[in-house]
């Protein structure tokens, strides 16, 4: 299945449309919900939220995908489809296995200097986090680039859905236990490719994206006890 098949049309325009617009604001959604998870976890598992960092992450991301894009956008605006549709398949996978991921490898800041090793684990932790932040800031950063007409409407969606999501995850921590808090941001970012792909019209690109979705998920809920491994690592200390 071809990259421009799952992109869509081949049209050089993003056209603005609700679809568009709530597309951007869900995956904008999507991120600011997963730095939240990513304190949350690390306040129940290290007994400290590290928000700082978990912050620098996100701001790396978009940081990177700025120099990247500014250095190669005239590779990025003729191929910002596939991009788009690649980075947005890739997002909700890079969740959930840079999560269990980190689990495995859990940080402990009060042997940092004892340990030596707790350095190379925060190093970790820190590139496995930033994959999924490269991922949503692609995306967005590609959306931005295609929409300099609309870009006010396209920006006021980012900050408005980064906003009401934020809001809305703290209801979902009531619901959610904190290992499975994940499920928020993964179904924020699955209601936000929907979208996407149908602002594009990429009927195939919806259809992988359903298919990668329900992995997802079930890798973050059945991996676990399979291969007996935890879901959120609490330190004794």
């Amino acid at each position: 299945m071809g990259l421009k098949t799952l992109a869509g049309a081949s049209d050089t325009d993003l056209r603005p449309t609700t679809s568009l617009y709530l597309s951007v604001g869900l995956i904008a959604g999507a991120v600011i919900a997963l730095q939240i998870c990513i304190m949350r976890v690390f306040a129940v598992g290290s007994w400290a939220h590290f928000g700082s960092l978990v912050v620098s992450l996100a701001m790396l991301g978009f940081g990177l995908t700025s120099a990247v894009m500014c250095v190669a956008k005239g590779w990025f605006e003729r191929h910002w489809r596939g991009v788009a549709a690649t980075v947005l398949i890739l997002f909700g996978p890079l969740m959930v296995g840079a999560n269990l991921m980190a689990q495995q490898v859990p940080f402990n800041a009060i042997f940092i200097v004892s340990d030596p090793n707790q350095k190379w684990r925060l190093f970790a932790n820190f590139l496995l986090y930033l994959l999924p932040f490269l991922a949503g800031a692609v995306f967005l950063g590609t959306v931005f680039l295609k929409s300099q007409r609309t870009f006010g409407r396209v920006y006021f969606a980012d900050l408005t859905g980064a906003g009401l999501c934020g809001l809305l995850f703290l209801l979902a921590m009531f619901v959610f236990r904190p290992e499975n808090l994940i499920t928020a941001p993964l179904l924020l970012w699955a209601a936000g490719s929907a979208l996407w792909f149908s602002a594009v019209g990429a009927r195939r690109g919806a259809g992988l994206l359903a298919i990668v979705a329900i992995v997802s998920l079930g890798a973050h809920y059945l991996l676990p006890p399979v291969l007996q491994i935890p879901k959120l690592a609490v330190s004794d200390y």
